[in-house]
């Protein structure tokens, strides 16, 4: 939820029509495509930087065991923070409202994403796995939860791997349209 906060927000910051200082940004020589890449950057930085925080704060503070599997837990954090941040970029550039509004879309697709994927309810992951499995392909809380839950139930990785090859291949559409969504706005003047 948090990186995918961070990556509307970075668009919002990027469009001169959603706030006075992205009228300021827009103002400037640079490409916005460059400016966009490169806020995007710090802002993975900033949150990859946040989760490894956590990780150190839960083993060493809490003491939660994370078992022998800490380097393929990380990978799936490194993924999902990448998505997330991705898909928050699809909503900001697609959806043509007010930030606020863009912000209310997240939210609610974030928690029913989170509903579905069995976040609140362990009984409904079941259910979309045996009744919707295509759903649960084209969730990506669902294909983060997965990934851990297939860390710890099961002794091959090969679910694991496909709950990550689903993540890069919904990530590289999301930056697909994140690209195409940058391309498509034109402010002559505000």
């Amino acid at each position: 939820v948090f990186a995918a906060n961070w990556g509307l927000e970075e668009v919002i910051n990027i469009q001169p029509d959603q706030s006075a200082k992205a009228a300021r940004v827009n103002a400037s020589p640079i490409s916005k495509t460059k400016l966009f890449v490169c806020n995007m950057l710090a802002s993975y930085t900033c949150h990859i930087v946040s989760v490894i925080l956590l990780f150190i704060y839960m083993k060493f503070v809490l003491y939660v065991k994370f078992g022998n599997e800490l380097v393929y837990l990380l990978a799936v954090c490194l993924l999902g923070s990448l998505t997330g941040l991705l898909f928050g970029a699809v909503i900001g550039f697609w959806i043509k409202k007010k930030a606020e509004i863009k912000e209310a879309v997240l939210i609610a697709v974030v928690l029913v994403f989170s509903f579905l994927s069995g976040m609140m309810s362990v009984e409904m992951k079941y259910y979309v796995t045996e009744k919707f499995p295509l759903l649960a392909c084209i969730n990506p809380v669902y294909l983060i939860t997965d990934a851990m839950y297939s860390l710890y139930y099961f002794d091959s990785h090969s679910r694991y791997y496909i709950n990550l090859l689903l993540l890069i291949v919904m990530a590289a559409v999301f930056m697909a349209a994140s690209y195409f969504g940058i391309r498509r706005k034109n402010y002559d003047s505000i």
